[in-house]
């Protein structure tokens, strides 16, 4: 009851700050960027899609109106059994995005009804808690089967007949679009909302806690869209209170170069070599595994560049947060679709390497004009977080416009192969 009212106030709270033009963090909305407008024609759009800062934002007024979803209903039984799993911790921001996505889109600022106005639908399984129902067992296969169950409970409605390449869903987990590989006809023609965005298909990905993995399933960027990966609302408020953007930052970005992670890739095994034969005390690239959140923030506020390397999988929370405390990423992670690239340039606001030239890092990040990349990435930076209720260009609205495209290009083309 106590975390129910919680709740109420701070919804309440929000939606009047966002009438005030801030979020609820206390940040600057992309609706205001919007409304300042781009003199200058800089804002970072990707020119394959937009024009101009204005083309994008006219796209993003279109949603609420243009992109009706209708959400395929799961069983009483279902809905149940993902009520109470979602009371169980997620220990991965990754995982609480499933949350927002599914809620969002069920019930939010582009749902309907009525299928007849709709031009999606939404498919809400939730194959992290379907793995979290599955433990200590395995819970791969517990997605799979839960996947596969939906689709058998619907394949023979008329609905579902009907609605072939405008069906989309969410997977956040690592094990991405494999959740399908026993709907090969699903898998070709539903647009996945996937973390695990790697563009080679099916790779050979080491897997944890001992469990056997055929790899990730294939991801295709004609039609599939990677996730922005990481929702929490306590660090992107520590940020603004940092005023990672502003004129008075608490920590001064003293840190040329930051990374803390594991070794758990070939990529991260030669930056470790690299780092042993550096003497630059402004390089701050450690393998110790885990960093205590204070640290880890600090982290953050107080480089200039945050380095994102493949790790056992091209995706990690900490590239979107690098972005939300104002540190311009640096990526080593061959074959990433970068959450919405389809919309915006990544190489204005990050340093993007192959991982064959891993060797050039310090040379590129030195030279790289920062002031430029961190300015662009603050202009960018509302679009990367999620809100308690969604705000307009935020990550529900971007993420959004995406599938909206992946769906209005698909549906004329639903008979071709995107893994082609």
């Amino acid at each position: 009851m106590v975390h129910a009212v919680r709740r109420g106030v701070l919804e309440v709270f929000s939606w009047n700050i966002y009438r005030s033009g801030a979020d609820e963090y206390g940040g600057r909305t992309f609706k205001a960027t919007c409304a300042e407008g781009d003199g200058k024609g800089t804002f970072p759009v990707n020119r394959d899609r937009f024009e101009s800062l204005a083309q994008l934002c006219d796209a993003m007024g279109e949603l609420e109106g243009g992109f009706r979803v209708y959400t395929i209903g799961l069983s009483p039984f279902a809905q149940l059994r993902y009520a109470l799993l979602s009371w169980a911790p997620t220990f991965n921001r990754g995982y609480d995005v499933e949350r927002q996505l599914v809620r969002w889109f069920a019930n939010g600022p582009f749902s309907t009804r009525n299928p007849k106005h709709a031009t999606a639908f939404f498919m809400p399984v939730m194959p992290y808690l379907d793995r979290v129902s599955g433990f200590p067992g395995d819970g791969r296969r517990n997605m799979r089967y839960s996947f596969n169950a939906f689709v058998h409970s619907q394949e023979g409605t008329r609905l579902w007949s009907k609605t072939a390449c405008k069906r989309f869903t969410t997977v956040v987990h690592d094990y991405g679009t494999s959740i399908a590989m026993d709907q090969p006809e699903v898998l070709r023609t539903m647009t996945f909302i996937s973390s695990n965005a790697e563009t080679m298909g099916r790779s050979d990905i080491a897997v944890e806690m001992g469990e056997a993995l055929d790899g990730n399933g294939p991801y295709s960027p004609k039609k599939d869209v990677s996730s922005v990966c990481s929702s929490s609302f306590y660090l992107p408020a520590k940020a603004i209170e940092y005023d990672v953007f502003g004129r008075y930052p608490r920590f001064r970005r003293t840190t040329l170069l930051s990374f803390q992670g594991g070794m758990s890739s070939d990529v991260r095994r030669r930056v470790a070599e690299l780092v042993s034969n550096e003497r630059d005390p402004s390089i701050d690239v450690t393998f110790d595994g885990h960093v205590e959140p204070s640290n880890y923030m600090q982290n953050l506020a107080s480089s200039k560049f945050c380095l994102h390397m493949k790790g056992t999988r091209v995706v990690s929370p900490r590239l979107i947060e690098s972005i939300w405390f104002g540190c311009v990423p640096v990526i080593l992670a061959d074959d990433y679709d970068l959450p919405l690239s389809h919309l915006l340039d990544w190489t204005k606001f990050s340093i993007i390497i192959p991982e064959s030239e891993a060797h050039t890092l310090f040379n590129r990040t030195r030279s790289a004009k920062w002031a430029v990349l961190h300015d662009n990435l603050r202009r960018v930076s509302p679009m990367f977080l999620y809100h308690r209720r969604p705000v307009f260009g935020d990550a529900l609205y971007s993420t959004a416009l995406v599938v909206r495209d992946r769906i209005e290009a698909r549906s004329s083309a639903c008979d071709e192969d995107p893994f082609v």
